[in-house]
């Protein structure tokens, strides 16, 4: 599979240790890890609730992990139903026409969180 910065679909991402679930869909590169966006970021007056850092050395092709996260593709090997879900509204959200911001201003903000980006 790809490197995990270079997908352009979203990850379903699990902890191992809480067992918490999110869909992640903006992913860079991090001194400490990875840097994630998750969904509705954009719709947040702060956004800072719905960035966060997994701390951790990347490895894999498909699942990833990064500390105690793995990645996977949303939707592959049987992901999350509720995941799913979530990703499916916010996709509609999206073709009725709500914004999301554009390239750059997702990597200044990723950025301004200490991304490598």
């Amino acid at each position: 599979m790809a490197d995990l910065y270079s997908v352009t679909v979203p990850l379903a991402m699990r902890r191992r240790d809480t067992g918490e679930k999110r869909v992640v869909i903006e992913a860079f590169p991090h001194p400490e890890g990875v840097l994630c966006l998750d969904l509705f970021w954009e719709q947040a007056d702060d956004p800072a609730p719905f960035i966060h850092l997994e701390r951790g050395e990347l490895s894999g092709e498909g699942p990833w992990r990064c500390g105690e996260a793995i990645f996977t593709v949303l939707g592959c090997h049987g992901t999350d139903p509720e995941l799913a879900g979530q990703f499916a509204q916010w996709r509609m959200q999206r073709e009725m026409g709500a914004p999301y911001p554009d390239e750059e201003t997702v990597r200044a903000l990723a950025r301004a969180h200490g991304a490598s980006v």
